[in-house]
């Protein structure tokens, strides 16, 4: 079990506070892969929001520390290693987590894959580490970490570290996602439609936004690090200036009435 310093502790509270102050999937990628490289260093890191599509998972965003992908990375995107036992196990976690693929696999069965052999090790790497993101059982992120064999593997204390974050890392990559998707509905101005419309406050918008993207109290809680009893309270206030009293009727009135107006504002 990983064993971890004052220091370690201040390092994963500043790592927490940065990336939970970003507004998209792009800046949320970038600035963890930032901040993770404050503790140990790494020779390239690449994070790539996922996505379910057609019974499948691919790739909606894919970020790269130093703004450019792996000369080989269009074999990837192509689809050349869909089929890849690797691959296909790097989206098989049934929780966040983070492990060194030597863990998972051990280097004599990595050498025969062909997403090993003839994309990473091609591209000078000889170790990596990645910090898979889960919504429950649905792949929705992965940070793929990687160094030279000059560089070194990644010890148990990083993999420890990176495993405490892999959880906070899934609420915010969830969080926005679900803001993303609310914004592609035509909802992106909608808290200042529902504050006019009904005279609901900051929070109460904010709540509203993620009870139309389906998550729970309980999910909403921990997405807004506030407690569930709190979140009731804010849903009851909600419902009571809208004039429903359940999710259902709160959804239709929701994009019924903000949906259009929104549309309208939209040139």
């Amino acid at each position: 079990m990983a064993q971890y310093t004052s220091n370690d502790g201040k390092l994963l509270l500043d790592i927490l506070y940065r990336i939970n102050q970003t507004e998209d999937i792009v800046s949320f990628g970038k600035t963890a892969l930032f901040f993770i490289r404050t503790y140990r260093n790494f020779s390239s890191g690449m994070f790539f929001s996922l996505k379910a599509l057609n019974n499948d998972v691919v790739i909606d965003t894919a970020v790269f520390d130093d703004d450019k992908p792996p000369s080989r990375f269009d074999q990837f995107l192509n689809g050349r290693y869909d089929n890849d036992k690797l691959l296909k196990a790097m989206t098989a976690a049934s929780d966040s987590c983070a492990f060194r693929d030597e863990d998972l696999f051990g280097q004599k069965e990595l050498l025969k894959s062909d997403l090993y052999r003839n994309f990473i090790t091609p591209e000078g790497f000889r170790y990596v580490a990645r910090i898979e993101l889960m919504d429950g059982s649905t792949p929705i992120g992965q940070f793929v970490l990687l160094n030279t064999a000059e560089e070194g593997d990644f010890d148990n204390g990083f993999i420890g570290l990176c495993n405490t974050l892999a959880k906070h890392l899934s609420l915010k990559a969830r969080q926005l996602q679900r803001a993303a998707e609310v914004t592609s509905l035509g909802l992106s101005k909608a808290p200042e439609e529902l504050k006019r419309l009904y005279g609901l406050s900051d929070r109460e918008c904010e709540i509203a936004l993620l009870i139309a993207n389906g998550l729970s109290d309980r999910e909403i809680s921990e997405a807004l690090v506030i407690s569930t009893s709190t979140v009731r309270k804010h849903v009851h206030n909600t419902y009571e200036k809208m004039g429903v009293n359940n999710r259902a009727a709160f959804v239709q009135k929701l994009f019924t009435d903000g949906k259009p107006r929104e549309n309208a504002h939209t040139m």
